[in-house]
């Protein structure tokens, strides 16, 4: 598949405006003692060099890939791309890798292009904007999951007897998030729980792995704050 030309023009744009970035190893956190998730496309052609690419520079080699069809772009809650729930199934996936201390980063990845983001019509504009926005809808859901599992834990001490459904009633939590605090709770520790705080900004990584003319393939940082300016610019003059 290859790069339709006015989404070649637009990436090599932002390669000029330092919006997409040369992944380099110091731009890759150092704190990586809980090992790295990456979220990833399920498109074998593509991943490996992902894959192999962050395990050289990162130095690290607790990675654990979280593949499926149309990567990052599933992440965001809106995504065309999420259309079947996906959305919920990764975030919930990637919380729990953090819960067990086996992701303190997260690599959010989407690559282009992409047979997943052609089927629903997205250009590399698009892609690049939903791979902002999954930054964004992970951590809002980490913050909420935090929250809901504070909420559980303070009236865990009822529950021994309890029904799901009386459970539900007493944290006003809809059954779907119950039956997930449960899963991590299970699996991980109620000590591990009561001390767990959000990611820090800089171990959330976005980044847009490109396959350029003649299979000519680079994967790229995407600098969100410059991307956002860039494309709220673009607004205002289109307007």
């Amino acid at each position: 598949m290859q790069v339709d030309q006015t989404d070649l023009a637009y990436l090599y744009s932002l390669r000029e405006l330092g919006i997409l970035e040369d992944v380099a190893r110091h731009r890759l956190p150092a704190r990586t003692k809980g090992g790295t998730q990456i979220v990833s496309c399920a498109d074998s052609d593509q991943f490996n060099d992902i894959y192999q690419r962050h395990i050289h520079l990162s130095g690290c080699s607790r990675c654990a890939p979280l593949n499926h069809y149309g990567g990052a772009l599933v992440i965001p809650s809106h995504s065309p791309a999420s259309a079947l729930g996906q959305s919920e199934l990764v975030k919930d996936q990637l919380f729990l890798g953090y819960a067990l201390g086996k992701g303190d980063v997260q690599v959010h990845v989407s690559h282009f292009p992409c047979g997943v983001a052609a089927g629903y019509g997205l250009s590399a504009r698009a892609c690049l904007m939903l791979l902002c926005d999954a930054r964004d809808d992970a951590l809002d859901f980490f913050q909420k999951r935090i929250e809901n599992i504070a909420n559980y834990l303070e009236n865990a001490a009822h529950f021994d007897h309890m029904e799901c459904e009386q459970i539900c009633l007493a944290t006003k939590l809809p059954l779907r998030e119950v039956l997930a605090i449960q899963r991590v709770v299970r699996c991980s520790s109620i000590e591990t729980l009561q001390s767990i705080v959000m990611p820090s900004d800089d171990t959330v990584l976005s980044h847009f792995h490109i396959n350029w003319e003649n299979d000519k393939r680079r994967t790229y940082h995407l600098n969100r704050k410059r991307f956002k300016e860039f494309a709220k610019t673009q607004r205002q003059d289109a307007a």
